[in-house]
Parts: C-alpha cells; sequence; structure tokens
C-alpha cells in the first residue's frame, strides 16, 4: 500500500513540474511573437 502512495505521490509532482515547465515554455514561445 505504501508503495501506492510512493507512486501517486511522485507522479503527482511530476506532472506539476511539467505543467509549471510547459506554462513558462509557451510563455516564453508568445514573448518571441
Amino acid at each position: 500500500m505504501m508503495g501506492a502512495m510512493w507512486f501517486f505521490v511522485v507522479c503527482f509532482i511530476w506532472l506539476m513540474g511539467f505543467s509549471l515547465l510547459a506554462e513558462i515554455w509557451f510563455y516564453e514561445e508568445e514573448q518571441e511573437l
């Protein structure tokens, strides 16, 4: 059960980080135009 919880936590943190990077990337792409 602990393994499943850790897997969920890692996936959540990874998704948060990925969405943050995507937001920064899209923002910089718009700034160039």
